[in-house]
């Protein structure tokens, strides 16, 4: 995706939907906002990590500039569309070391530079500016849909983003394009392209009809065998909201069952999730259960979090998950962030002050006891700039998913590195 027609449909299409706004009607209306993002991080590497070999150095600089302009034109009451493009640049001495560290297939290493491209996408919307050992740069249409809403339901079109699950961190009924549990910053999900159908009836909350085309990336035809397509219903019974998933996600068949309600003034959340992959993996179950809560103490506000999830593809050790084709195909496209079965994780937060909060959250293998530490805090200067400052922190032995892993094959040897990050964010 680098001839010129493919980078410069995102630019063409943000300057045509403005044209949309046209007072064909009294409800023709645009509005539009936006953000810039600046970011820098410093990853601290172990002396026996490969990059670190490479370079002969522990500590890496990397930064990287993105910006967001969201539009959406209503057309008439009951029919909207949206579009969102986004520009970004980064890179710095971890991308300068990537490239020339030849990592084996499946490692961390091998896909720590990628960028969202649109190769399994129905359309390309993406367009990469530029690309070499120490840059990327690319734009792209991150959201591109219109909605009707109707009597019989809401029908949705184009590059979208879709959220399904009750997992906090850990959500394994969240399929199309979910975050990592070790995300911190989630206030956009990558959009996909598909259609998508809603609708509220006497007795059940809500039924949500989705279909998700993706092509090959081999042959570039779009597959039953790579697409996903599900239904999600949501009723209340005896005080509790009930989730119902039914998905054909790839090749497997996903069944799921969800339940959401109150154990006194604290939110409980819980998804199981069982997985037919056919010859592949067999069928395999995947389970979440959260429990947040917030209070007031000493006059200021906190809130927690507490979650436990299982993985049923966990392996004993990342060694064997990375040699597993089932685990590996699903870390690729981004259906799976665990090589363990079983996660504990949660998250503290303090109110310092209303425009000043501190964060600690943790991610725990209880398998091999690693874990990943993540204080931040966050300060909003203005109403319209924030400043986020933190540090993920890894702690394990080696072979263990948060410590080192040493690649047989290769016996190359990775490491999660201690991060240092500041991100400014200006609102528009």
């Amino acid at each position: 995706m680098t001839s010129a027609s493919n980078w410069l449909l995102p630019a063409i299409g943000l300057v045509l939907l403005p044209l949309t706004a046209l007072p064909f009607n009294a409800w023709a209306e645009l509005t539009w906002q936006g953000q810039l993002r600046a970011q820098g991080v410093a990853s601290l590497r172990d002396g026996e990590d490969a990059l670190s070999q490479n370079e002969d150095q522990h500590s890496f600089i990397d930064g990287a500039l993105d910006g967001r302009l969201n539009l959406q034109y209503q057309a008439t009451p009951s029919f909207f569309m949206e579009c969102s493009y986004e520009a970004a640049i980064g890179g710095g001495q971890t991308r300068r070391a990537l490239q020339a560290l030849d990592a084996p297939s499946g490692s961390p290493f091998s896909t720590a530079s990628s960028y969202p491209d649109d190769s399994r996408q129905l359309f390309s919307l993406t367009g990469l500016l530029k690309e070499d050992s120490d840059v990327i740069a690319y734009q792209r249409l991150d959201r591109l849909f219109a909605v009707l809403q109707t009597d019989i339901g809401s029908f949705s079109l184009g590059r979208q983003a879709l959220t399904w699950g009750n997992g906090m961190l850990f959500n394994p009924a969240d399929l199309v394009n979910p975050f990592a549990p070790s995300d911190i910053i989630r206030d956009y999900k990558v959009g996909s392209d598909m259609a998508l159908y809603q609708v509220t009836t006497n007795r059940i909350n809500d039924i949500q009809l989705a279909v998700v085309p993706r092509r090959d990336e081999e042959t570039g035809e779009v597959e039953t065998s790579t697409s996903t397509a599900g239904v999600k219903l949501k009723f209340t019974a005896l005080e509790n909201d009930i989730d119902l998933y039914l998905m054909r996600n790839y090749e497997d068949t996903v069944y799921g069952l969800g339940i959401n309600r109150f154990l006194g003034s604290a939110l409980f959340r819980s998804d199981i999730i069982v997985t037919d992959a056919g010859d592949q993996a067999g069928t395999y179950l995947s389970a979440v259960a959260n429990l947040d809560y917030s209070w007031t103490w000493a006059s200021k506000n906190w809130y927690g979090l507490l979650e436990i999830y299982y993985n049923g593809l966990g392996h004993d050790t990342p060694q064997e998950a990375f040699q597993d084709p089932a685990t590996l195909e699903r870390l690729a496209r981004g259906d799976l962030f665990a090589t363990g079965r079983w996660y504990i994780d949660g998250m503290l937060q303090y109110e310092v002050h209303p425009l000043i909060h501190l964060y600690a959250s943790a991610i725990v293998n209880l398998d091999d006891t690693s874990f990943l530490l993540q204080p931040r805090v966050d300060w909003s200067i203005t109403s319209s700039l924030q400043l986020l400052g933190g540090c993920n922190i890894p702690v394990g032995s080696a072979n263990s998913e948060y410590g080192s892993i040493t690649f047989d094959d290769s016996q190359i040897t990775t490491t999660r590195p201690t991060q240092l990050y500041l991100i400014l964010t200006w609102y528009f």
